[in-house]
């Protein structure tokens, strides 16, 4: 800054930065933000924007006040913020990696570099970005979630699970960290370790209706029916019985794994749901008791519900065979 515009700075700006009004503020700023002044006025007025939520503004002024002095570390750091707020992560990788080289590393810096490049896909640079990022906050979650689904994405599994082990040591209560180990077990294809992840969310009372019907699936999967059955219940109650069509699908599971008489048992609890089935849904289940019916040596129970399909659908080619 020039002797003439710190002096404007010391007894205009800041004067006015924390006793007057954003309006004035900004009004103030522009004009002194003159195509020939200090970068530092464009900065200031950059900030005013960013805390105001003006980010299309705030990004213009950062970017104008790093067009007059390229190595403006603060200006840089800000720009990075203000793109990452504005949903723009590929075009804040810049700006951010810029910072870094001009010695304004921090973990949040390093943290927000490891988001912007994961969520574009590059879960290498992520990776390497995270590490970073601990390295200066070593406590910090959100940085050890990001390195575990960076890791994830790299293939590197037995990290990704190292540092869940730690996470959950940490936040055991966290039903997200444990959903997120059960899907990375199921991605190694261990049902088992999978399975034992979901039941500490169950026995935390922290488990949906989606979880609990894939705790059935992977009990299924290990031909525990029983311990499936109880799964798939607890998931129809836990909706409230509102929704039983999505107790349909693992219906069709256990039938077609011939565990028949716990189908009848999802049949019951199906029906006695407060909210009806109708239209397919309704359709659907009939043929499944029909199959089951059939299979048990129950003709007449199976002919009574392939009537009603052919009721309400006399075209239903299955129905009719």
């Amino acid at each position: 800054m020039q002797p003439d515009e710190l002096d404007k700075y010391r007894t205009i700006v800041v004067p006015i930065l924390t006793n007057s009004d954003p309006k004035k503020i900004i009004a103030t700023l522009e004009g002194l933000a003159g195509p020939k002044a200090s970068a530092v006025f464009d900065f200031t007025l950059g900030n005013v924007y960013f805390q105001r939520e003006d980010l299309t503004n705030a990004v213009k002024y950062f970017e104008s006040a790093i067009l007059k002095f390229p190595d403006y570390r603060r200006a840089q750091k800000n720009l990075a913020f203000a793109l990452v707020r504005d949903g723009k992560y590929a075009e804040a990788v810049k700006p951010l990696t810029r910072t870094i080289a001009l010695g304004g590393a921090d973990g949040k810096v390093f943290g927000l570099l490891g988001f912007a490049n994961l969520s574009q896909g590059r879960n290498v640079s992520a990776e390497a970005a995270y590490r970073q990022a601990l390295v200066y906050e070593p406590e910090n979650l959100d940085f050890k979630l990001g390195l575990v689904k960076s890791s994830i994405g790299t293939g590197n599994y037995t990290y990704a699970l190292a540092l869940l082990d730690e996470l959950l040591k940490q936040y055991p209560e966290r039903d997200s960290l444990w959903m997120l180990q059960a899907n990375l077990f199921i991605q190694q294809e261990k049902p088992a370790q999978a399975a034992i992840s979901l039941e500490m969310m169950r026995r935390l009372d922290k488990a949906t209706p989606q979880s609990l019907n894939l705790l059935g699936d992977l009990y299924m999967a290990q031909d525990s029916r029983d311990l499936a059955l109880g799964a798939y219940l607890e998931a129809l109650a836990k909706d409230g019985e509102q929704n039983p069509a999505k107790a349909l699908r693992p219906a069709q599971i256990l039938v077609s794994r011939g565990a028949f008489a716990e189908a009848n048992q999802l049949f019951a609890k199906i029906r006695a749901a407060s909210t009806p089935l109708s239209g397919a849904d309704e359709l659907k289940l009939l043929k499944l008791e029909a199959k089951v019916a059939m299979s048990t040596g129950a003709g007449e129970k199976a002919i009574e519900s392939l009537e009603q399909i052919i009721q309400k659908d006399p075209l239903d080619a299955e129905a009719l065979m």
